[in-house]
């Protein structure tokens, strides 16, 4: 395994990550940036009244 996964907030672990720790925090990540983009649009959304 040649990379692992870090972000502003996850810092390098102190050891190398196995397949399926990589795709994990993948999946993790691309939840958070869509419920990020979810927000967004929820927030963009204004009530008729």
């Amino acid at each position: 395994m040649d990379s692992v996964i870090t972000g502003p907030f996850l810092p390098a672990p102190p050891y190398e990550l196995d397949e399926r720790e990589q795709r994990a925090l993948q999946r993790a990540a691309e939840a958070g940036r869509a419920a990020a983009s979810w927000l967004r649009e929820l927030g963009a959304v204004r009530p008729i009244m």
